[in-house]
């Protein structure tokens, strides 16, 4: 992979020189400046320098290093080494002489600058000038920071602009599904240099225009867009170019068209994703698709389909394609993909890398694209699972894993520790763990035991114990199977207890889409206390975030349960778990879904003579299926059948599902149960209905339709607004309400107390009629009576209000408030206005050093009458 931006390395020598002038002679007076100025000065006086000099040249040398650091990246551009030689600031002899030659000659030249020695006074080489230097003249020269997706050999390159207001990284896990549908080509990913959000990281390519017209990126982008794809060449070399972008990095892409043109660099296709907001001429000999969605809430599709129907009048024998996704609003979705897919291999045809070509392999690169894609769904979809209230009832989160010193995986996110067997191993075991306190000490017996015993390796995993993560560190050990055997065919054995049976399962289903030489390596799965289905008592509206039962069906390994003693599912603790399992896995056996099943009613580790040996009836599962030939390619395709079918299809079609009727899940407040949560809004909409609404309730339930069903709904709407409100995890008005009853309907499943709540409160309201009555005309009285408690909220405010202006979409609203009121009861009547659930979508900000940074919510608006906004417009 190439890399440009801080830290980065350019591709030449990198030794370091002595400083030079045009000559290539030292600079007079220059030998160690650079190194030690305090010295250099000393030596140059002829005497000591007093104490407050030296803090003086030491504070001048902090300074001039810190503005050459920051200017060092640039060096990788020939543009800018160029005109540093042409500025007089770096000899062209030093320019030849890699990054740290010229870092160093900068530094000296600075120095000597600001010290008026060696005849190189030039006054915008002075710190407040230099700083200006790099921002005006340099920065526009340089390249992009870039994170780069290379395979072995690049034929073609993609190069992806993100959006406004989201990380750097914001496409990366776009660009590994394309790496997957797209072997041959590098994908290059640049990061937006302006931060507009410091504390979450959040960037844009230029700040919003307040002049009207079509969004026109700042010619500055333009020039740095173009340095990046000189930048990209000089890497990979004259291959076809696709450049393409989303939101507002379309908008740039477009920008840049000519000038790449002008600049000699060709411009294959352009890909226009969520970005069509005016007509724009596409060059000949460009393929251009713009795919946008017809749920898009920032830019209008009706804007899109009226700038595409301009471009394809005016443009007649253009290559311009408009294609709109019905179901799509601001984003990229898996069908999006392959449609990208597709278009460059329309637009830059290339001759496929050895075997891409084959049908074979085009079909296992899809199905691995849509296996990312699901893990990536499952880790979004799981994510509330992660918090602490959940995780603490499956796992230890102060355990004793591995450190710093173990090897690890995707960066730091995973470690693991090997017991190497040597070069005569017959294998290996991957165990990924339950619920222990001290990784090492308490699984080490298990690891020891399978190498004294088999001579097989064992790779002890320590992976994240967050229920978004447990897919996704599945895969990663499974894509590094090589590199955690250190062999690329020894067979291996998958051993998951407790918690740790949800990796080893994704890793046995997953190997179905792989290719054939990884998944034939994976014999047998050993299931030791299980976690299958489990439903935790803390008020989850998911039955089960785990899933484990499900997964198990589409599993075509020989399998090998134990009922263990893991300190939770272990049939030692109970045996529910070991029910499910047993049951699920002789149902695959009987209907001939797995070759072989071993059951075994105990722990894997037995006491014999004081030491710890495997159960005899493993040892001889675990033998059985390392003597077994590995599975011929056609029996892989044949088990592959029901997990693409029923999972990775049945998740792409899912995806697209968005039901016009649907008001969304709620969103449960952090750090305590949302079971709890639910029946505290029960209870003071169950005292409302016993204390003040008596009455009313009784008169309206006497009415006949349909005037019952509307009282009704004009007693609950104030009712129920103000719990749901407060809470912040609903939408107002009757969506609010249908959330609210789905939601406890989900939960109380599993509570009888919550039950009973439920039961009260439908009695009292009449709940079941939000599921009977018509939702235009429910929508319609929601209207009604929120107008006419928007009048009784600013009257209770006192006729304070806020004006709230969105910072980056532009645009303003006035809010009543009570002007005693906190930066959070701000943010939450924010969302009532604008019908917003995701509290995270709004955000108050207020100017800090390097853009802006949060205000706290605790905060009070103390005299405030203005704030800055940023995340969803205010639409």
């Amino acid at each position: 992979m190439f890399t440009f931006g801080a830290g980065a390395k350019k591709h030449t020598s990198d030794g370091a020189h002595d400083d030079e002038d045009e000559e290539g002679a030292p600079l007079p007076g220059a030998e160690g400046i650079a190194e030690d100025i305090v010295k250099w000065a000393s030596r140059r006086q002829g005497a000591a320098l007093d104490s407050k000099r030296e803090e003086e040249l030491r504070g001048l040398h902090r300074t001039a290093v810190r503005q050459v650091e920051l200017l060092r990246p640039s060096l990788q551009a020939a543009a800018v080494v160029t005109e540093l030689q042409q500025s007089g600031l770096l000899s062209y002899k030093v320019a030849s002489r890699g990054e740290a030659a010229m870092a160093k000659s900068i530094l000296t030249t600075l120095l000597l600058s600001r010290l008026g020695e060696g005849g190189t006074s030039f006054p915008h080489w002075e710190e407040a000038g230099f700083q200006a230097y790099l921002q005006e003249t340099v920065a526009p020269l340089t390249p992009f920071r870039c994170r780069t997706f290379t395979p072995p050999s690049v034929r073609r390159v993609l190069l992806l602009l993100h959006g406004s207001l989201v990380a750097g990284d914001d496409l990366a896990s776009e660009a590994e599904v394309l790496q997957r549908l797209l072997p041959e080509t590098a994908i290059v990913l640049p990061e937006a240099p302006l931060i507009v959000d410091e504390e979450h990281g959040l960037r844009s390519w230029w700040p919003p225009s307040e002049s009207p017209g079509p969004p026109v990126a700042p010619e500055a982008c333009v020039r740095r867009l173009v340095a990046t794809v000189y930048w990209v060449r000089r890497h990979v070399g004259s291959v076809p170019l696709v450049i393409g972008g989303f939101s507002q990095g379309s908008q740039l892409a477009v920008s840049s068209l000519g000038a790449l043109r002008r600049a000699g660099l060709e411009v294959r296709g352009l890909l226009v994703l969520s970005g069509l907001a005016a007509a724009f001429e596409v060059p000949a000999g460009t393929r251009c698709l713009a795919i946008h969605g017809g749920r898009d809430a920032k830019i209008p599709a009706d804007l899109a389909r009226r700038a595409a129907s301009e471009m394809q009048e005016a443009q007649e024998g253009s290559d311009f394609r408009y294609e709109e996704v019905e179901r799509l609003g601001h984003e990229i979705s898996d069908d999006e993909l392959e449609r990208i897919a597709g278009f460059c291999n329309e637009a830059a045809p290339v001759d496929a890398v050895a075997g891409a070509g084959s049908a074979e392999r085009k079909k296992q690169d899809a199905q691995q694209a849509k296996l990312l894609r699901y893990i990536k769904r499952m880790s979004v979809g799981l994510q509330m699972f992660d918090k602490d209230w959940f995780m603490v009832n499956i796992c230890d989160l102060k355990m004793v894993g591995l450190g710093p010193e173990s090897p690890a995986l995707g960066g730091d996110a995973l470690r693991y520790h090997l017991h190497d067997a040597g070069p005569e191993a017959r294998g290996l075991v991957v165990v990924f763990h339950g619920l222990v306190s001290n990784l090492r000490r308490e699984m080490d017996p298990l690891c020891l035991a399978y190498l004294k015993t088999l001579k097989l390796s064992v790779c002890l995993v320590d992976y994240r114990q967050r229920t978004s993560c447990l897919n996704t560190d599945a895969q990663m050990c499974l894509d590094e199977l090589e590199r955690l055997s250190g062999s690329s065919s020894k067979p291996v054995i998958l051993h998951g207890i407790g918690l740790g049976a949800t990796l080893a399962i994704h890793m046995s289903m997953a190997c179905q889409v792989a290719p054939a030489e990884v998944g034939q390596r994976l014999r047998l799965l050993v299931l030791d206390a299980a976690m299958g289905a489990i439903h935790m008592n803390v008020g989850c509206t998911t039955k089960d975030p785990i899933g484990n039962d499900s997964k198990l069906a589409y599993v075509r390994l020989p399998i090998c349960a134990l009922g263990g003693e893991d300190k939770l599912c272990g049939l030692t603790v109970g045996d529910t778990q070991w029910n499910q399992v047993t049951a699920i896995t002789e149902e695959l056996k009987v209907s001939r879904k797995i070759s072989r099943l071993t059951l075994i009613p105990d722990t894997a580790l037995k006491d014999e003579g004081g030491e710890r040996s495997l159960h005899p009836q493993l040892v001889e599962a675990v033998c059985q299926a390392l003597e077994e030939p590995p599975r011929a390619p056609e029996a892989q395709g044949a088990r592959e059948e029901d997990f693409v079918r029923d999972v990775l299809d049945v998740s792409e079609d899912l995806a697209h599902e968005m039901p016009e009727d649907d008001a969304g899940p709620w969103v449960p407040q952090q750090g305590f149960s949302p079971k709890d949560q639910l029946a505290a809004i029960c209870a003071k909409v169950l005292d409302a209905a016993a204390t003040s609404l008596a009455g009313l309730l009784a008169e309206a339930m006497a009415l006949s339709e349909p005037g019952r069903s509307e009282q009704l709904v004009r007693l609950m709407l104030p009712a129920f607004g103000r719990q749901l409100q407060s809470h912040g995890g609903f939408k107002p008005g009757v969506e609010g309400l249908r959330q609210f009853d789905a939601a406890i309907l989900a939960t109380s499943e599993f509570f009888p107390d919550l039950q009973e709540l439920h039961r009260k409160v439908n009695a009292a309201y009449d709940l079941e009629l939000l599921r009977r009555a018509d939702k235009d005309a429910l929508a319609s009285l929601a209207k009604a009576v929120g107008a006419g408690e928007c009048k009784a909220e600013e009257a209770e405010a006192g006729g304070f209000k806020v004006l709230i202006k969105h910072m980056t979409k532009g645009g303003e609203m006035a809010l009543p408030v009570p002007e005693s009121a906190t930066i959070l009861v701000v943010r939450k009547a924010i969302m009532a206005k604008l019908k917003e659930t995701n509290i995270n979508k709004i955000k108050l900000v207020m100017p800090a050093a390097k853009g802006t940074k949060m205000i706290p919510d605790g905060e009070p608006l103390n005299g405030r009458t203005e704030l800055l906004m940023v995340g969803r417009p205010l639409q």
